[in-house]
């Protein structure tokens, strides 16, 4: 299932709808953008292929930012939580295939 979908599922949103779905969409960068800025590692990231972890992140960022009561709007505890954790795994380190093999 893709992102999209998955995190509609999870707002309890059923249906297509072109702005809704942008909507939906923004917010999905918009959290991606958010973990990537707090060191979430790319690789979890990767469109369609999330890990399950980013994706409950995503899922909690986005019932987080639809809430329409000004005084509840605020960052989840538990996305914060799952962050900080996502950063304390090291980045696989990359290699040039083919350099002093």
């Amino acid at each position: 299932m893709a992102i999209l979908d998955t995190v509609k599922q999870a707002l309890a949103i059923y249906y297509s709808e072109p702005t809704k779905d942008a909507e939906v969409s923004g917010i999905i960068a918009g959290a991606k953008a958010f973990m990537l800025s707090a060191g979430w590692p790319s690789a979890d990231l990767t469109e369609d292929a999330e890990t399950p972890e980013a994706v409950q992140a995503i899922i909690n960022y986005a019932k987080g930012a639809i809430n329409t009561d000004p005084a509840e709007t605020k960052i989840s505890p538990i996305f914060i939580a799952m962050t900080v954790q996502a950063r304390a795994v090291p980045e696989p380190e990359q290699t040039d295939e083919g350099e002093g093999a």
